[in-house]
């Protein structure tokens, strides 16, 4: 080690005085530093100790596929959470949990959930890891609840997170085994998932696959008034749940980026649970003073053909602010019951996004219930692209409600079941949005687009279809709505009331 104190020193052949004193100073450095000492006794020295890593398999995993690893995960998962920092290495296999719980009746056992209690700052890594739970069980109807049927056997959730903090689990294949399942009729919702937490905070959840559970996938923020914070999913993909793909439940801030959720409530022979949507958000109010979940973006996610809502957020009043940009939402099921899509929190922006809706009820602007939409404060759909097909296509509000679309792309096409093409009825703004009614949409009886009642600003939009036949689609502004601006590039094939 070479030190310098002043300026760096010229060439010489002479060592003059200051020189001199400089390699003094030097050399009893040097000195004093082989001896052991410190050169400035002062100041603390700083340790740097490497990360403990454990590896699963030195508690017992085997990881090939055929072996129960259930008691060695356990042991794993406490030994990681008593050790802060370290990381949980999973090689490459898979680790099979080859058994589930039983809550009570005359085959109830001890099985839990594979709980990390308390962690912290650890990282929990697979290396080409699958993680495969037991899934060859029947859920019978063993008690009746509130009028609903519950089995006291459900699947071990292999990840549960408990007041835990700074953790990463990555680099997984979490499989459910749902197929393999059964259920006598009725029988409700379990508590499986995936991935469970309670009570952590920031973390992060990145490239890994949930597939296949009884339950959701993922579900963040369980069991507790206070909500998870600090949420990070990054690269997750999670799919053919009985429920959701993602349920959000009591969370503070979560950015979900590059994630995909998709068939959810589509298992084969096991069936779904309602609302079988790719993502729902639905916090649950412990006590009246905690804080709402919100703070949520879902950037450059994808969802598509879950059985239920694609999405779905319907209590502003638990909700503060969801934003939802750069997506893709694509619906082509044809159940007619079903919402494709429906984000209403207290604030909620969607921009830049696009929705291949086909089929269902199509994309509900602020939900239906007219009791909420008091705590509704801004909804915002900007340059948005909306491909409808036979369905309902935009839902306006049932009451005035602060919806706003602006500068969105909105096209129209194979219109079978309802004349009203577009019904866009309280909203607040609608404005610089493009207007396609394709050919295809024309059944005949003058597809109606219908400004009825409530609508506080409508301009400045065009409207547009590549119909060149006799016959015209109707746009109906109510006597209460002030349009202006208004622009038809095809005004033969439009008729325009008043």
């Amino acid at each position: 080690m070479i030190v310098w104190f002043g300026r760096t020193p010229r060439p010489t052949n002479r060592l003059s005085m200051p020189s001199a004193s400089f390699a003094v100073v030097f050399v009893s450095i040097a000195l004093l530093s082989f001896l052991g000492c410190n050169e400035t006794p002062d100041e603390p020295q700083t340790e740097v100790v490497p990360a403990k890593v454990l590896n699963v398999k030195d508690f017992g995993a085997k990881g090939d596929g055929r072996s129960d690893d259930y008691e060695a995960l356990q042991y794993a998962a406490s030994a990681l959470c008593q050790t802060p920092n370290a990381t949980l290495l999973f090689p490459e296999g898979t680790y099979r949990i080859d058994r589930h719980r039983v809550a009570g009746g005359p085959q109830e056992n001890s099985v839990q959930n594979i709980r990390y209690v308390g962690c912290k700052g650890n990282t929990i890594t697979g290396v080409k890891a699958t993680i495969a739970v037991d899934g060859d069980f029947r859920r019978r109807a063993d008690t009746r609840q509130n009028g609903s049927f519950l089995s006291y056997a459900d699947s071990v959730v292999p990840f549960e997170m408990v007041r835990s903090s700074g953790f990463r689990i990555v680099g997984f294949q979490v499989v459910g085994n749902v197929d393999k399942m059964s259920r006598d009729p009725n029988v409700a919702l379990g508590s499986a998932a995936g991935i469970l937490t309670i009570s952590c905070r920031d973390y992060f959840i990145e490239d890994l696959t949930v597939r296949g559970f009884g339950g959701d996938g993922i579900r963040l923020g369980e069991d507790s008034q206070s909500a998870d914070q600090g949420v990070h999913l990054v690269n997750v993909t999670s799919t053919h749940n009985a429920r959701q793909g993602l349920t959000i439940v009591n969370v503070r801030g979560a950015d979900i980026v590059n994630s995909m959720f998709v068939e959810n409530g589509r298992t084969g022979a096991y069936g779904s649970h309602s609302p079988a949507a790719g993502v729902a958000i639905q916090p649950v109010r412990y006590a009246s003073d905690q804080d709402p979940s919100g703070d949520i973006t879902f950037d450059r996610c994808r969802f598509e053909e879950n059985l239920g809502p694609q999405f779905l957020s319907e209590r502003p009043d638990l909700v503060d602010s969801i934003t939802i940009k750069d997506s893709y939402v694509k619906s082509t099921l044809p159940d007619a019951s079903a919402t494709a899509f429906m984000s209403t929190p207290k604030n909620g922006v969607v921009q830049g996004s696009t929705f291949d809706i086909a089929a269902g009820r199509g994309v509900a602007l602020a939900g239906y219930s007219a009791d909420l939409y008091l705590a509704i404060k801004s909804l915002v759909y900007s340059k948005n692209n909306f491909n409808l097909g036979d369905n309902k296509g935009l839902i306006a509000p049932v009451q005035p409600a602060p919806v706003e679309l602006v500068g969105n792309n909105v096209r129209v096409e194979n219109r079978t079941k309802d004349p009203s093409l577009l019904r866009l009825d309280y909203l607040k703004v609608f404005e610089n949005n493009f207007i396609f009614e394709a050919n295809s949409g024309y059944s005949g009886v003058h597809p109606t687009i219908l400004f009825e009642k409530g609508n506080e600003t409508v301009r400045n939009n065009t409207y547009k279809t590549d119909r060149t036949e006799p016959g015209y689609f109707d746009v109906y502004y109510g006597h209460d709505v002030i349009a202006s601006g208004e622009i038809f590039q095809n005004p033969a094939n439009f008729k325009r009331y008043p």
